[in-house]
């Protein structure tokens, strides 16, 4: 009566035994806690002569003292809970019972060699416990288990009551379609069986080849966005993959790459991976080339090798430097303009260049030109030629730009550089008039240029003595100006305005 037993048959105590006996009925029963529902119970009732559970039934404690439990014969089971409460024991006939499972697989099927998690839901929608249930999984022979069992695989589920899951770990070992059959069953009978098996269709890819190709990289690229040489599989790779590929230079320098061997890993469901072997650097170059080759790993490949081209980005900077022009009176000079690159190059650099109005006007001030600059493999400097047309005429400064495009190789460092032609001429003398403002003052006035220095200067005889310069000037704004001058009526003064 309190769950206490003895072993017979080697004397060994032990408990959670079956603590009711019924005569009458020839069962016993057991209470047992309901872990998926708490706050509920669950009564078995067990045949003692076979040792099997007979039927399952849940009932739900009430608030109070523990129960205790008297068999009632045919009756039932009577609760001495308070208030007491009788469970009425199910009729001879077979309990109703209605069983269902589905499956399905939790990973994505990438290949061989691959482990899967099978789960299965299975639903109980009859009346009384499924006493006694099973899984019977049938596998294919592309699958294998994780327990032993060969071809089969059977996963105890006690008295199904409720809805319950369950789950299963399998192995692939082969391709193709591999169907796995999975069925309920339960001592007791099921009358209506149709949804108690199902089936799950796996497809299983052929194992991955290796795919190497011929492609080009960026020099400085492969290390600042850490791919580099891509190395690929037909389908994603079912375990986990490490395969070794061998790294010889073929114009490229043993120095241009950091090893000759490379160990690259693919996870499971990886269909790519990428490495970097070549060594970073800032020398302008040509383009060089390396081999990469398979060595060993769990894969065919389609091609064993491929040829990988380095395509080098460390370029030159265009430089260039402009100054000031001198015009001339007349005729036409030429002012050079250098134009260099930062480091010699193993490849020609090409650049056009024109020739482009500021202030200055083409034909007036200079001779339109544009043209394109070779720099031969080597060569550092070359000059853009700008004619310069001279004349007699004051003008202001004037400027023109040097525009550079379309350059075949390289990087501007300045795209185009202005050129100078300041004043070489100079201004003319102006036209001075005097206003009178009373006897003893007046207004020298006269038209200015921009940028000119204007000067008086003052003498009292033409025949005798010198110019004094009177201790003012103006520069010229391009509008009028004027000198305050004295005025004596007793002599006679000479006033003469300079321009420089």
């Amino acid at each position: 009566g309190d769950g206490s037993y003895t072993d017979l048959a080697t004397g060994d105590p032990g408990v959670n035994g079956i603590p009711w006996a019924d005569p009458v009925t020839g069962l016993g029963y057991r209470i047992e806690t309901d872990l998926q529902s708490p706050g509920e119970t669950l009564l078995q009732a067990w045949d003692l002569p076979s040792g099997g559970i007979r039927w399952t039934q849940r009932i739900t404690r009430r608030p109070g003292p523990v129960f205790n439990l008297v068999p009632m014969g045919r009756i039932g089971v009577l609760f001495t809970s308070d208030p007491p409460t009788i469970l009425p024991a199910p009729p001879d006939s077979i309990p109703s019972v209605d069983l269902g499972v589905a499956a399905e697989v939790r990973e994505p099927i990438w290949g061989t060699n691959q482990w899967l998690t099978l789960e299965f839901q299975i639903t109980h929608r009859g009346d009384w416990a499924a006493a006694m249930a099973a899984l019977d999984i049938a596998l294919p022979p592309g699958i294998s288990s994780e327990k032993p069992g060969g071809s089969r695989l059977r996963i105890p589920l006690g008295s199904v009551v409720k809805d319950t899951r369950a789950s299963a770990r399998v192995r692939v070992v082969a391709s193709g379609l591999q169907p796995i059959r999975i069925s309920v069953v339960s001592a007791t009978e099921d009358p209506n069986p149709v949804n108690n098996s199902a089936e799950i269709p796996i497809r299983v890819p052929e194992p991955p080849q290796l795919l190497l190709s011929d492609h080009r990289i960026v020099e400085n690229d492969a290390m600042y966005y850490r791919q580099g040489v891509r190395v690929s599989l037909t389908s994603p790779a079912p375990s986990e993959m490490e395969i070794q590929l061998a790294v010889e230079p073929v114009s490229a320098q043993s120095s241009d790459l950091v090893r000759d061997l490379v160990g690259v890993q693919l996870k499971p469901g990886e269909s790519h991976v990428w490495f970097n072997p070549i060594r970073e650097d800032a020398t302008v170059e040509p383009d060089e080339t390396f081999r990469v080759t398979f060595v060993s790993g769990p894969v065919e490949p389609v091609r064993s090798s491929a040829l990988i081209t380095i395509v080098n980005d460390d370029l030159p900077r265009l430089r260039a430097r402009g100054g000031d022009a001198v015009e001339g009176n007349a005729g036409r000079s030429e002012f050079q303009v250098p134009v260099s690159l930062s480091a010699a190059c193993p490849f020609p650099v090409e650049v056009s260049y024109r020739l482009a109005a500021g202030t200055a006007s083409a034909v007036a001030d200079y001779l339109p030109r544009s043209g394109r600059l070779l720099f031969p493999a080597g060569s550092l400097t070359q000059f853009v030629t700008v004619p310069i047309v001279g004349d007699r005429l004051f003008e202001a400064r004037e400027d023109l730009t040097v525009e550079f495009e379309d350059l075949s190789a390289g990087f501007y460092e300045v795209a185009s550089v202005p050129i100078g032609i300041p004043n070489d001429d100079p201004p003319p003398a102006p036209e001075a008039r005097l206003e009178l403002d009373g006897p003893a003052v007046g207004h020298l006035r006269f038209d200015t240029l921009p940028g000119v220095r204007y000067t008086l200067q003052i003498r009292t005889n033409l025949s005798a003595g010198a110019w004094e310069f009177f201790p003012e000037l103006r520069v010229g704004d391009g509008a009028p100006a004027s000198f305050l001058v004295p005025l004596d009526p007793a002599r006679e003064l000479w006033f003469r305005v300079g321009a420089e």
